[in-house]
């Protein structure tokens, strides 16, 4: 077992106990050292905070008070309903991903939600505008398809610090500024071989339950796929 919800639970403090590699249960203890259980789902993963909401992450369908959600789905719950209530209260929708698509991380900057998510083997950010408890969400399109990893935000909380970097693009480390999107270049690698000449693009194989498998391949331009050339 280990803390969870640090620094929302007041004098209590919730316990995650790992029920297995997958799953785990929540318990609120008490001051008097008693153990009571929270009503969460045993597959989520806390993303963090917003306007005093736990937004977590669904890793499993779940209906909390007949309101359905699914697997995949950000959602807001209130921390009062929760820890002194133990009850699931005004529990709503943030962002559902599309099927391809999957949240890997969530950065409040600025006062505006930014999600890193991966969709087919490639990273990307999109803003979330809040309008009353309507959230519309936004791609940044300064992010060509690549991979990105959110870092540490910045201390003013107006920014974050990612990682770009594509299959012929050299990691680089950027400065995104909260609301404008607007992204600076800090240090970048150098190539660690020539990509001169370079191209690539994702293509697809289909699994044998129908799912369809992204990969990317690189080749040189004007080579022509006809399987004559080698491949790792």
């Amino acid at each position: 077992a280990f803390p969870a919800f640090s620094g929302l639970t007041g004098d209590s403090m919730a316990v995650a106990q790992a029920v297995d590699f997958f799953s785990r249960a929540y318990w609120l203890r008490d001051p008097e050292g008693v153990l009571h259980p929270l009503p969460l789902p045993a597959k989520i993963t806390p993303m963090g905070v917003y306007k005093g909401d736990l937004a977590l992450v669904l890793e499993q369908d779940w209906a909390p008070g007949g309101q359905t959600f699914n697997n995949g789905d950000l959602i807001l719950i209130s921390p009062e309903g929760l820890f002194e209530r133990r009850e699931i209260e005004n529990a709503r929708l943030l962002y559902r991903p599309a099927d391809d698509e999957r949240i890997e991380a969530f950065r409040l900057l600025d006062n505006i939600i930014h999600l890193n998510l991966l969709k087919n083997l490639r990273g990307r950010i999109i803003t979330i505008a809040d309008d009353n408890g309507d959230f519309t969400p936004s791609l940044l399109e300064d992010f060509p398809d690549g991979f990105i990893q959110f870092g540490p935000t910045t201390p003013d909380g107006k920014g974050v610090l990612a990682v770009y970097e594509g299959p012929l693009t050299p990691p680089a480390l950027y400065h995104v500024e909260g609301g404008s999107g607007e992204k600076t270049l800090i240090a970048q690698q150098s190539p660690a071989f020539d990509m001169e000449g370079l191209t690539e693009e994702i293509r697809y194989v289909t699994s044998e339950d129908g799912t369809q498998i992204p990969y990317t391949i690189m080749y040189r331009e004007g080579m022509a796929p006809d399987g004559s050339h080698p491949t790792v």
